[in-house]
């Protein structure tokens, strides 16, 4: 075709030199008759002809009216438009031009056939302009300028589903704690296969998460029943006294001031001044500093001291909460476990034991620390949770941590159960006196909660080199803190001791704890410690 600009300059977007107006194109020169044609020697349409390449290389190029575009649409040079066929003619001005065998091609829209940039691709006139899937491939529509609006897809795994029965099943019973840390798949009966072949297997398979367990018992720490604070028809006095509690008759031993009131023949709380947490949490810290016991518990108490205490101890802020709050319940739960306290009017004088006039000021430091620690307990155990599902944070030695702190406060916390005093009563074997409802739920959910953190601890630390690696932590994984890496040595140094200790008791609320941790890391303990690398 000639690339003469006055001869297609009026569909190309060049000034119009013929009378047509804009988007009125002529008639087809088939529309005319041959007398017509013959008689006309210079019609407006003739220079879309170049007559004299017609003659000089026999060859036409032909431009049909469908090829030129209309108005508002591309001009010259548009992708949209095909290079034309050249066919064979016969110079004869005289003749209508013959035209390609192929069918003339129609004139897409835009958003149908876009523009792409040159080299201009081929046009496919078998293109489908329904909504039915392009024969195409991705690869072919792409060099055809076919534009793309979907998104990439996706590649992520379809899981198969075998038995959708089971996997609902499962589902709704959510699977065990040791399958799902492992990552190994876990059946639909009450004691999934893996767990079977485990020692006290219906113990050992836990499935039900364990915040949930505390959550639906809000204050499940109160079923001791205190006496109520003032007796019925009794007015306290005026004038306020100050008591100094500890929790021997030492005389270095650590205070709480309050202020109580006369009430009759009782003593209780002056109402309007209790202590705050605050204060109740600092006398328990003393009393973890002055504490003279070496054993394994008082070593694990030292250490939750020296992890909150040292600031250089670079934890992420959910580990600091962590450590903030197990902080704070194990404060509380010495105060809700102490089954004698001492009193004395001012400090430096003799310290007289609780009796029953003073019992409801004990009950009531109890009553404060229960729901102190109900709202912790839940807020730990969401953590928890969160580790066994793989989206905790935590490193190795905070979990063994952790996980450590739990264990003994439950375990402590059964054998309170089993052996509780009822406010300055002597200690009862819970074999002689019948357990009311509220015991028997916290006893129940306690134990749950114990068996259900020894599954865990077993899960994380029980494999060939994860235990050695908590063996044998260094002083980088304490920021190069000695006092604090002492500390935790000490711990270490105590726990065989505490195994043994343990074995010659006879409780039935630590089978699941003997058969789990302390027979596995006992004979490893028993070992030489491995050199460190």
């Amino acid at each position: 075709m000639s690339d003469s600009p006055d001869r297609l300059g009026p569909f190309h977007g060049a000034t119009a030199s013929s009378g047509h107006p804009s988007g009125e194109y002529p008639a087809p020169r088939n529309y005319l008759s041959d007398e017509e044609t013959a008689s006309s020697t210079s019609l407006p349409w003739d220079d879309l002809f170049d007559w004299d390449k017609c003659a000089r290389d026999g060859l036409t190029d032909v431009t049909t009216l469908s090829d030129v575009p209309s108005e508002g649409m591309p001009a010259a040079g548009s992708s949209i438009l095909a290079a034309a066929k050249p066919v064979a003619a016969t110079p004869n001005p005289d003749m209508d031009c013959p035209m390609p065998d192929a069918p003339s091609r129609e004139l897409q829209p835009p958003h149908v056939w876009p523009r792409v940039p040159d080299p201009h691709p081929p046009r496919n006139i078998d293109m489908q302009l329904d909504t039915s899937p392009s024969p195409s491939s991705p690869t072919e529509m792409r060099h055809e300028g076919q534009s793309q609006a979907t998104s990439p897809p996706s590649h992520k795994r379809r899981r198969v589903v075998k038995d959708r029965e089971q996997t609902s099943q499962v589902r709704y019973l959510k699977a065990c704690f040791r399958c799902k840390m492992n990552k190994s798949e876990c059946g639909s009966s009450i004691v999934c296969v893996p767990c079977s072949k485990r020692p006290l297997s219906e113990s050992a398979c836990v499935r039900k998460p364990l915040e949930p367990r505390v959550t639906s018992t809000a204050k499940r720490w109160s079923w001791n029943g205190p006496t109520v604070l003032i007796p019925k028809g009794e007015q306290p006095v005026d004038r306020a006294t100050p008591l100094f509690i500890s929790f021997s008759e030492s005389i270095d031993s650590p205070y709480l001031e309050v202020a109580i009131r006369q009430c009759g023949p009782r003593w209780s709380i002056a109402p309007g001044e209790p202590p705050s947490l605050d204060k109740i949490q600092h006398w328990m810290e003393d009393q973890i500093r002055a504490e003279s016991r070496t054993d394994f518990e008082a070593e694990m108490d030292k250490l939750l001291l020296k992890f909150v205490r040292r600031p250089e101890i670079e934890l992420q802020p959910r580990g600091k909460e962590l450590l903030s709050n197990l902080f704070k319940m194990r404060c509380m739960w010495k105060v809700w476990s102490c089954k004698q306290l001492f009193g004395r009017p001012q400090p430096g004088s003799p310290a007289i034991p609780f009796n029953a006039r003073v019992e409801s000021i004990q009950d009531w430091l109890q009553l404060v620390a229960a729901q102190e620690i109900s709202e912790l307990e839940g807020k730990i155990l969401h953590e928890i949770d969160e580790y066994v599902a793989n989206k905790g944070n935590l490193n190795l030695v905070m979990t063994w941590f952790v996980l450590w702190q739990m264990i003994l406060i439950y375990r402590q916390s059964l054998n309170c159960v089993v052996q509780q005093k009822q406010t300055n009563a002597a200690p009862i074997a819970i074999a002689v006196t019948p357990m009311n409802p509220s015991r028997h739920t916290f006893r129940e959910t306690t134990q749950g909660l114990f068996e259900a953190i020894i599954v865990i601890y077993s899960a994380v630390f029980h494999k060939k080199t994860t235990f050695e690696k908590i063996r044998t932590a260094g002083r980088q994984e304490f920021a190069d803190d000695d006092v604090l890496y002492g500390a935790y040595q000490k711990a270490w140094q105590t726990l065989p001791d505490f195994y043994r200790q343990v074995l010659g008791q006879v409780s039935p609320t630590d089978a699941l704890f003997i058969e789990c941790i302390i027979t596995k890391e006992s004979g490893i303990l028993a070992k030489d410690p491995p050199a460190r690398r």
